[in-house]
């Protein structure tokens, strides 16, 4: 079972989102390398973090990666759609983004309040 490490976990990715957020929307304004850095930490683990959660993989290393793999494909995923239907927009692209990532948490939140609620499912064939 995970405890404290998860809610500050939660917590860092998302400050990072509004962080990325806000720097997309023009609304703080910060040296370029800052904004990279932010942006870059943002699009590698905000989108897939609550997915992956949602996984309960026991292995610390194994969620990161999933994690950081989920998210670039989703921000590839994207930039795509917008690419293509001509839309492209950076706070378009990082609200889509924080968004897919928000649906990942809120799906897991709701995880965990059905396991409360009515116990763990029960495997087949066991």
């Amino acid at each position: 079972m995970r405890g404290r490490g998860d809610v500050a976990a939660g917590i860092t990715v998302v400050v990072i989102g509004a962080l990325s957020v806000a720097f997309a929307a023009g609304l703080i304004d910060a040296p370029p390398l800052v904004r990279v850095a932010i942006v870059l930490t943002f699009v590698s683990i905000v989108p897939g973090y609550g997915w992956v959660q949602m996984l309960e993989l026991d292995e610390p290393m194994m969620r990161w990666a999933t994690t950081i793999g989920v998210s670039l494909s989703t921000t590839v995923l994207v930039a795509l759609a917008m690419a293509v239907t001509g839309l492209w927009s950076p706070l378009l692209g990082a609200t889509a983004i924080g968004g897919l990532g928000g649906v990942g948490v809120l799906l897991r939140l709701a995880q965990r309040a059905r396991t409360r609620q009515f116990g763990r499912p029960q495997e087949y064939g066991t």
